[in-house]
């Protein structure tokens, strides 16, 4: 329901997509069809959101399907940055603990492999068991 239909229904609604200083309005969107279905499109819509800012507009988006979209985005960058910066750390630590380069070695192997093994186990019963948003209670 846009601002012009809610003022129809009930004109205080309205008022509450509006900012204060009429600067600033919420467009509330709904897709159809379930969550999933709609989560492959989540970067297109974004994308195509925040293509419309310029010209003295700030366009942004805000929801689930945008946040579960963010969250991916900085958990990768989060994933990546804290990987090329700890594993090395890591490596020193093992080596001047066990001695030798084979020996430092095994742990961080185990722990990688472990990761990608609960990465995919989470993955599988997220699409095999659930039907929800993770981002709802």
């Amino acid at each position: 329901m846009n601002y012009y239909q809610a003022a129809e229904v009930n004109p205080q609604q309205a008022s509450s997509l509006v900012a204060e200083d009429r600067h600033s309005t919420l467009i509330p969107v709904m897709f159809d069809g379930s969550y999933e279905s709609v989560e492959d499109e989540a970067e297109d819509y974004s994308d195509l959101v925040h293509e419309q800012s310029g010209n003295g507009f700030d366009v942004s988006t805000a929801g689930d399907l945008s946040g579960g979209l963010a969250f991916a985005e900085i958990s990768e960058s989060d994933l990546q940055r804290g990987g090329l910066i700890a594993i090395p750390i890591a490596m020193v630590v093992l080596v001047l603990v066990f001695g030798a380069l084979v020996a430092a070695g095994l742990p961080l192997i185990l722990a990688l492999v472990s990761i990608v093994v609960a990465i995919g186990i989470g993955g599988l019963s997220r699409s095999r068991w659930t039907s929800r948003s993770s981002w709802s209670t």
